[in-house]
């Protein structure tokens, strides 16, 4: 089970990265991974060793990319900063990932977050007030993800996932 989260359209980040200059994207490859790789119908998974214990999460380092590149395309510079499975997700970072966040966000005007709005906050929390914090998804719901090996590659089984999307508060 975790959190599902839809990728916010270009214009939205466009907008929220304003007139800053250096940009970092960060990228979690837990949950906001799976969700992008269920959305956009792609494997999760890239290169993986020791039997798939270790693996290059693909579908947000794909997403990252293509952000990255928008951003370039509008004079923008842009640092792409995906954790790995071996850390903490960056909705419940510890000290040592709060301090990885900062050193890469040193120097930077702003920093867009692919990951849930919880990991957005954390993100915000970490940093200096004076760099601006983009979500580049939000959290919609929670889902169990179902995986099978395809030809070698992992993929999401769409039929067999379920997202539980949240409802409004009822007043």
């Amino acid at each position: 089970m975790g959190t599902y989260s839809e990728l916010l359209m270009d214009e939205n980040i466009l907008r929220g990265v304003g007139d800053a200059k250096s940009i970092v994207i960060l990228g979690c490859p837990n949950c906001a991974n799976l969700s992008i790789a269920y959305s956009k119908n792609i494997t999760p998974v890239g290169k993986s060793s020791l039997g798939g214990l270790i693996y290059k999460p693909y579908a947000i380092t794909q997403e990252a990319s293509r952000v990255k590149t928008l951003l370039e395309n509008k004079g923008k510079s842009a640092k792409i900063k995906i954790f790995s499975r071996t850390t903490s997700p960056l909705c419940g970072m510890r000290e040592k990932e709060r301090r990885i966040v900062t050193e890469t966000v040193k120097g930077k005007d702003a920093v867009i977050t692919l990951c849930c709005t919880s990991g957005w906050h954390g993100v915000e929390n970490a940093i200096p007030k004076s760099v601006k914090s983009i979500p580049g998804m939000k959290a919609v719901g929670i889902f169990y993800v179902h995986l099978n090996t395809e030809k070698g590659n992992e993929m999401l089984d769409k039929e067999k996932t379920k997202i539980m999307y949240f409802k409004a508060a009822e007043s």
